[in-house]
């Protein structure tokens, strides 16, 4: 009834696995980094390490404190 609809999340794990490389994350990191990536949306994060591993190349991930509601 809340229109949450539920993802393979492994559909690519090749990209997961170069993002995990890449930004030195883990695989859980990576997983929603391929997700949003593939969708062409905005990752909302509230995860600063995550946030400060990729903000510099990955501009389409947001940090929670500066996403305007």
């Amino acid at each position: 009834e809340l229109g949450i609809s539920l993802e393979d999340t492994f559909y690519d794990y090749e990209d997961i696995l170069s993002l995990s490389q890449v930004y030195q994350r883990t695989v859980y990191d990576a997983t929603y980094l391929s997700l949003a990536k593939g969708r062409k949306i905005d990752l909302v994060t509230g995860d600063i390490r995550l946030y400060n591993a990729v903000k510099h190349k990955l501009n389409w991930v947001k940090w929670i404190g500066s996403v305007e509601v």
